[in-house]
């Protein structure tokens, strides 16, 4: 994915969670054909961003379109730059790392004290 992030004009996926981050992340403005619910919310999102366009029945000639509009219309590159430029240094990994740590010293260690 970061090799799409850096070299491509524009994505087009299912909206899942990962990929969209990864793809917004990049800048990249997209077409998102959401198959599931949660991948509707996801593309409802982006749009409300403003950085794509979802074709949720995918039908070919509105598919057409909504690509043809996210190409040329330079809003759609602009958002998903200014959401990139948002969370600029955002490390996924990073965040893991943290989360785990949390859990971790909120766990009781064997003597029934947290680990704090």
């Amino acid at each position: 994915m970061d090799a799409v992030g850096r070299t491509a004009d524009v994505a087009i996926c299912n909206a899942t969670h990962g990929t969209t981050t990864q793809l917004l992340l990049s800048g990249i403005p997209l077409l998102l054909l959401p198959l599931h619910a949660e991948q509707s919310l996801v593309a409802r999102n982006v749009e409300r961003l403003g950085a794509g366009l979802s074709a949720p029945q995918r039908r070919p000639k509105s598919m057409e379109l909504k690509l043809d509009t996210v190409t040329t219309t330079d809003s759609y590159r602009a958002a998903a730059r200014k959401f990139a430029a948002s969370y600029r240094g955002f490390c996924g990994e990073t965040l893991t790392d943290s989360i785990l740590e949390t859990i971790t010293s909120l766990l009781p260690r064997n003597d029934g004290t947290n680990s704090t």
